[in-house]
């Protein structure tokens, strides 16, 4: 008669540095041990989730839905360990950046004209052009709408793009590619699709992709 092996039980152990809060280990969770948390982790700038063992069986489940790899470990497999900055993991960069060459300033002689008074939202939209920016993308909010809807009018004349996007964060997406592709962009928005912006534009940021 063969003996049944008891499965191995894993009893969770938070890393609260790699949690993001995103609640999946708690829909996982049989025994509701798991709940979302309410202090912000000085170390990662998040919320991570709040766990109690008291009711824990150790079935594992919300490791196995945790999509932070080292956010919930097993209890067995923790050690003493601490963050590392990756630009000190791997050495030396293989390369070198290449010197900046000054570029000799150029005067453009306008004639005289008399003083132009007009919104912000349009001086913005009238500098950006003056600058070069063909590519404007963005999803009209109060108060910027009038900016997008004058780089909407005039930016098909001027051989531009004005794409009105189906949400800020795509907005940001659309972003990307026309950063990563070297050419110049832009965007308007407010305080709350800036606020849905944030993360996009501070992966932009830090990426070090133009805008």
């Amino acid at each position: 008669m063969t003996t049944a092996t008891p499965r191995q039980r894993h009893t969770p152990y938070l890393v609260p540095e790699y949690c993001k809060g995103c609640g999946r280990c708690i829909d996982a969770c049989p025994k509701h041990c798991l709940e979302v948390g309410d202090e912000v982790n000085p170390k990662s700038g998040l919320v991570p989730i709040h766990i109690d063992l008291a009711a824990c069986n150790g079935c594992g489940l919300c490791i196995g839905a945790c999509p932070e790899p080292f956010g919930l470990r097993a209890l067995e497999e923790r050690s003493e360990w601490e963050l590392q900055d990756p630009a000190h993991l791997f050495g030396e960069r293989p390369y070198e950046a290449l010197a900046a060459e000054a570029i000799p300033g150029e005067t453009i002689p306008l004639p005289r004209m008399e003083p132009l008074v007009l919104k912000g939202n349009y001086a913005s939209a009238i500098g950006a052009l003056l600058a070069g920016c063909r590519h404007v993308f963005g999803y009209p909010i109060t108060p910027s709408t009038e900016g997008a809807e004058l780089m909407a009018k005039v930016l098909p004349k001027l051989d531009g793009v004005f794409h009105q996007a189906v949400s800020e964060i795509t907005t940001v997406n659309m972003m990307y590619g026309t950063g990563g592709a070297g050419l110049p962009c832009m965007t308007y928005t407010s305080s709350p699709g800036f606020s849905l912006m944030l993360e996009g534009i501070s992966y932009m940021i830090g990426a070090e992709v133009p805008g």
